[in-house]
């Protein structure tokens, strides 16, 4: 296990142990290069503002032995921070009103009867 105090709060990684049948589309890793630090987890989430950001569970639904989980990316350079999903990004800045929580992967299945073309699969 990991910690390293950020601009937003304490993020970790290696608290949890993701399941071998689940693929990781990055490897839990903190990067830290002159001013850059980069964490990418897949233990917690961040909620800013009432938004929340998450690591993605992704299971195929024409394969359901497919499934994929996509990493949250938080990056700080100087006293920048930006939080990454697979689907938003969004740029913290220092009044906003932030919670750090864990985060576990839970697969959850939603009808695709009538199929809308939604594009997860």
């Amino acid at each position: 296990m990991q910690n390293i105090k950020t601009i937003a709060g304490t993020f970790t990684i290696g608290t949890y142990e993701i399941p071998k049948q689940y693929v990781c589309a990055k490897t839990p890793t903190i990067t830290q290069k002159n001013d850059i630090c980069e964490i990418v987890t897949y233990d917690q989430q961040i909620t800013v503002n009432g938004h929340n950001y998450a690591p993605v569970l992704h299971q195929n639904c024409m394969q359901p032995e497919q499934i994929t989980l996509y990493p949250l990316v938080i990056r700080q350079e100087h006293a920048t921070l930006t939080v990454s999903d697979r689907y938003h990004t969004r740029h913290w800045k220092s009044g906003d009103d932030t919670q750090i929580s864990d985060w576990r992967p839970k697969l959850m299945h939603r009808g695709c009867v009538p199929c809308t073309n939604c594009g997860r699969c």
